[in-house]
């Protein structure tokens, strides 16, 4: 009998190889450090008035003007200041909708249903949940980030509850020989899970009394969680390769 327990799947965002693949799903960007932060900005989650988060901020943003003008205080105040500005004026068409990468198996075909089943380790029952660990991106140069949270965990509402890859047998068979041709071997392909965020907690400063740095956090009891965005979940789709440059596979709607 099928558990009806959710699972979280713990994954982690390999920025350098997800920089360069577009979002194919319409109106879905890539989740990285700067479009998450975007986010909790526009939901009023993250405060960049404070001066030490605005700091943090703007050396993220502007990583380049960081190191040529951060030792001039009075340039780098109205980069600063500028960026802030920028910010309140654009924050209500910050996206919130993003399109997270992830490899999946395939197992067998499943010739009465139609479909390419999930390999167990990789299967998508009761899905609900991804975590995005950032903490690469929290940096400009060698100077890391202090305050900023690194690691962001959607929680997805409905859950993903797919059995497989939906696909008639002569497709299947197809894809089956252009895995095999392509030494793929393992029968990976690559799910794009789409989603909004519709509500996130307000991060709040936490200091420390035994000598750790100040960092702003949802939850006192647990401030090195993950930043909790509750999303909705919109679909996943399917491809073969993970820039989706190749022909959409099956799209699953919750």
């Amino acid at each position: 009998m099928k558990s009806l327990r959710p699972f979280i799947i713990c994954l982690l965002l390999l920025i350098p190889a997800m920089a360069v693949v577009p979002a194919r799903a319409e109106g879905f960007i890539t989740p990285n450090m700067i479009t998450l932060l975007h986010a909790l900005v526009r939901t009023h989650a993250l405060d960049i008035s404070d001066s030490g988060l605005l700091g943090e901020y703007a050396m993220l943003s502007a990583c380049e003007d960081y190191h040529q003008y951060y030792q001039d205080d009075f340039k780098w105040q109205k980069i600063r200041t500028d960026i802030f500005n920028k910010a309140m004026q654009e924050r209500d068409a910050y996206p919130l909708s993003f399109s997270y990468v992830m490899p999946v198996r395939l197992g067998r075909y499943d010739f009465d249903k139609q479909l390419y089943r999930f390999d167990d380790k990789t299967a998508m029952h009761n899905v609900n949940a991804i975590l995005m660990s950032l903490k690469e991106e929290a940096a400009c140069g060698t100077m890391r980030t202090v305050l900023m949270p690194r690691a962001f965990r959607a929680y997805l509402t409905p859950v993903i509850d797919a059995e497989g890859v939906v696909l008639a047998q002569g497709d299947a068979e197809a894809l089956l020989k252009r895995m095999t041709t392509a030494g793929n071997e393992k029968r990976f392909v690559f799910a794009r899970i789409n989603f909004t965020v519709t509500y996130v907690e307000p991060l709040h400063k936490v200091v420390f009394h035994n000598g750790a740095p100040t960092i702003f956090a949802q939850s006192e009891m647990s401030p090195n969680e993950p930043v909790r965005l509750d999303s909705r979940l919109e679909s996943v789709d399917f491809y073969e390769d993970e820039a989706a440059s190749q022909k959409l596979l099956y799209t699953y709607k919750p």
